[in-house]
């Protein structure tokens, strides 16, 4: 997926899925960063999809695709 947009104030963001489908959730702890990688939108990234508490779709293990 891409990240759709990232605000950086509050630490968290949205990946649009390659396939299309819904927006997904995403906090910045649970992104694996490289000391040169940031956050930014447009970037490409994998992840694994999972639920949060309420059970609501969100990506866990977020990597920026080199």
């Amino acid at each position: 997926g891409k990240v759709k947009r990232f605000i950086a104030e509050k630490a968290y963001g949205f990946i649009a899925p390659d396939d299309g489908g819904v927006e997904i959730f995403f906090h910045k702890s649970c992104v694996k960063l490289l000391e040169s990688q940031e956050i930014a939108d447009g970037i490409a990234v994998s992840f694994r999809l999972s639920k949060d508490r309420s059970g609501r779709p969100c990506a866990e293990d977020v990597e920026i695709d080199e």
